[in-house]
């Protein structure tokens, strides 16, 4: 670097530079006669290596000083050898602080040499600090973080999980430490620990069984309620991913720590809430009403019928029972809202939406409608079919184990709940199916045609000879007739006769 002066003349001078807290001098000089002088520092190299716990140990800020302790501004950082280095004054004092795990560490004062690299070591001391978290010495805590802190309680910027055995380890420099392990929403600290070697510290988090009981109340009848979801929240409401399922006495065991938790109670599609506890067992009491479900048909009581439970947005219960001889059936329940549902002739009825009120009986009533239902098979207007088998089916096809016999009128009989239905008439080995209705008139086609039968003899009607109608597969159909009289058969796609109509009585 050179810098100007303007200078008196016959005067002699001579010129300082001031270089990390030193001062540098150049040698005298004359004016006039000479015009130019020189400051000359002579510098070599300081590699400072940092240790923590004898290893090399990378990332470590170091600061250089001079020997008076004045901090120069100068500072670098460690590399993957634990070494930085600085250019530095040959001849002169220095000493150099590594700064790690919140404490300070000091070189001792170090001259810089001529002709080479002058090495410093800066040695932290310490060594590997192994923390155990248990419940007891049989019991250790897996899989929960720690955290390391200096004594003072400064955040080291370490943590590291438990393992099988409930451990961490951290390599740390000479000084005095603690942890903090976070534990089932809570903060669990350690007494402090002063690290000169390898170290040991246990942390202790005691525990007790909490049993949780939840049970259902209908009037004082008290039933413990099986297979429930319990979950386990803080006092705010955050859910700590442990669960476990009720058993027959309807209890669980949550083994805990002393801080405050609260536990929800799942039951068909509910949440039951306990009150804030610690360490203190708590109960989940349900309020039940009984809900009477009736299912009826024009009135009149419906046996054998299924009932499935819902709640009030659609949601199946996964409960469902027959209905008896007076067409009821009861579901003890939770108090709040329902639907309920009973399945009759391939059709679904529905309550409607019922509150159930806890600690009373509360009548359902399902009806399925519908009323009495007449069908007539005829030929045409006036010639009813007798004795021909009518079966009952849903508009879908299903069969729904309902069928009758037209009498000496033609006429069949089905009890119906509202609903879509279509009938089968079996006759003469065939199938005639009526139109699909709604619980109302309804007209069923059967085709027919004459058939005249012929029987000849040596070129001569036979007249009185007996003639078996069949299939065509060659099915006897039961009826017969002699020579002179007619036969009515099927005819599909012929001209039709109004067989059948429907009448609601």
């Amino acid at each position: 670097m050179t810098i100007e002066y303007w200078l008196l003349l016959t005067q002699s001078y001579k010129f300082r530079a001031d270089y990390v807290s030193y001062q540098f001098w150049s040698s005298v000089i004359t004016v006039p006669g000479t015009y130019s002088a020189e400051v000359v520092i002579e510098e070599e190299t300081a590699e400072i290596t940092v240790t923590v716990a004898g290893e090399a140990k990378e990332g470590v800020k170091v600061y250089v000083f001079n020997e008076d302790g004045t901090y120069l501004g100068i500072y670098g950082v460690t590399d993957d050898q634990g070494k930085v280095s600085f250019d530095l004054p040959v001849g002169l004092s220095f000493k150099f602080r590594a700064d790690h795990m919140a404490s300070q560490y000091w070189s001792d004062t170090t001259v810089i040499g001529s002709g080479g690299t002058t090495h410093v070591s800066v040695d932290t001391g310490g060594g590997v600090l192994t923390v155990t978290v248990q419940k007891d010495p049989e019991n250790p805590i897996n899989g929960i973080n720690v955290y390391l802190f200096s004594a003072s309680g400064t955040y080291l910027g370490y943590f590291d999980t438990t393992d099988g055995s409930g451990q961490v380890s951290f390599t740390v420099s000479q000084g005095d430490y603690k942890v903090r392990a976070d534990y089932l929403s809570g903060q669990f600290w350690s007494d402090s620990i002063a690290v000169n070697d390898d170290a040991s510290l246990t942390l202790t988090i005691p525990h007790q069984d909490v049993v949780i009981t939840v049970q259902g109340d209908y009037d004082g009848n008290i039933e413990p309620r099986e297979g429930l979801n319990v979950y386990l929240f803080t006092p705010s409401g955050t859910y700590l991913g442990i669960s476990q399922g009720t058993d027959t006495q309807g209890r669980v065991v949550f083994n805990l720590p002393e801080k405050d938790y609260k536990v929800r109670a799942d039951y068909l599609t509910q949440q039951y809430w306990s009150g804030i506890f610690n360490w203190t067992d708590e109960t989940i009491t349900i309020d039940e009403g009984m809900a009477e479900v009736t299912v009826t048909n024009m009135g009149l009581a419906l046996e054998g019928i299924n009932v499935y439970v819902f709640n009030s947005t659609g949601t199946y219960l996964g409960l469902y029972d027959l209905t008896g001889s007076e067409g009821n059936v009861s579901f003890r329940l939770p108090q709040g809202d329902y639907n309920f549902r009973a399945d009759y002739m391939a059709n679904q009825y529905w309550s409607g939406i019922s509150t159930i009120i806890g600690h009373v009986e509360n009548p359902v009533n399902i009806s399925t409608g519908g009323g009495s239902f007449t069908l007539t098979v005829n030929k045409g207007e006036e010639d009813p079919l007798v004795g021909v088998s009518c079966y009952l089916f849903s508009e879908s096809g299903t069969y729904l184990g309902e069928n009758g016999v037209t009498n000496d009128e033609g006429d069949v009989d089905f009890n119906l709940a509202d609903g879509t239905y279509k009938i089968r008439a079996d006759y003469l080995s065939g199938q005639f199916w009526s139109d699909v209705f709604v619980w109302q008139d309804v007209d069923v086609d059967i085709d027919h045609g004459i058939v005249d039968v012929h029987v000849t003899f040596n070129g001569e009607d036979v007249a009185d000879a007996p003639v078996y109608l069949f299939t065509a597969s060659g099915s006897y159909l039961g009826r017969y007739e002699k020579t002179g009289s007619t036969f009515d058969r099927c005819q599909l796609f012929s001209h039709k006769t109004s067989i059948g109509r429907g009448i609601k009585k």
